[in-house]
């Protein structure tokens, strides 16, 4: 069972593909609102676009795949490109994992 330390290093390891990628740190104050996984709390509190990036009903009830976090790793949300935008891009087994831990009600 995935644990929130499990995605937290997924998405650490995101940024960091990135950051070698493109030689920078990604603005995420684009996306209008706060995003942050340095808690638990601070992940299901995040948002991008007006959108929370894990919606409340769709966790611990096999839902996961459907959060806008899942589906803008994986193929983007309608009318967003998938992220991080312009890559390097998360592996399926990745999200996966992330998907698995909405599931599992986002253990600690």
């Amino acid at each position: 069972m995935p644990t929130f330390a499990d995605v937290g290093a997924i998405l650490d390891g995101a940024l960091a593909g990135f950051r070698t990628k493109n030689g920078r740190d990604p603005d995420l104050s684009v996306h209008l609102d706060n995003i942050g996984w340095g808690t638990k709390a601070e992940l299901l509190a995040s948002a991008a676009f007006g959108l929370p990036l894990i919606e409340p009903g769709k966790i611990g009830n096999g839902q996961g795949a459907q959060t806008n976090l899942a589906m803008a790793l994986r193929t983007g949300v309608p009318g967003l490109p998938r992220m991080p935008y312009g890559g390097p891009y998360l592996s399926d087994d990745k999200i996966d994992t992330i998907i698995q831990w909405i599931d599992d009600n986002v253990p600690d």
